[in-house]
């Protein structure tokens, strides 16, 4: 494939740095927790078989500041505490695959509901 694979820009970038930051602000530990939370939700998860290698950055890029840099980074583990809730539902995901396909199919499901919705409200009618 021609295009640019999604997780791409994670690997070389913030994954090969992150052992060197020292310290990292709310904002940012905020944003990554976000990412993490939205890239490990079922439905997004299992869209894609290649969907998981961005949880698993993140949680490579969570490893390396917390082995190397944990003193200066204390906004990120408070990040890490106040959201523990994705880690422990990112532990539990299902395995069995008519659990697996349910949060896709409902995902597809309102889609579908949200653009009927928005196409009728937005589109003028002549």
């Amino acid at each position: 494939s021609s295009g640019i694979n999604a997780e791409w820009p994670l690997r070389p970038g913030i994954v090969n740095i992150s052992p060197y930051l020292k310290q990292m602000c709310m904002v940012s530990a905020s944003k990554l927790m976000h990412l993490l939370e939205a890239f490990s939700t079922p439905w997004f998860l299992f869209a894609n078989h290649t969907n998981y290698h961005l949880v698993f950055f993140l949680l490579e890029i969570f490893n390396n500041i917390i082995q190397y840099q944990f003193d200066g980074n204390a906004h990120l583990m408070y990040s890490i505490i106040r959201k523990r809730h994705v880690f422990h539902q990112l532990s539990n995901l299902p395995e069995d695959p008519t659990t697996v396909s349910k949060p896709h199919k409902k995902r597809g499901e309102q889609d579908n509901e949200e653009q009927l919705f928005s196409n009728e409200e937005w589109v003028p009618t002549r």
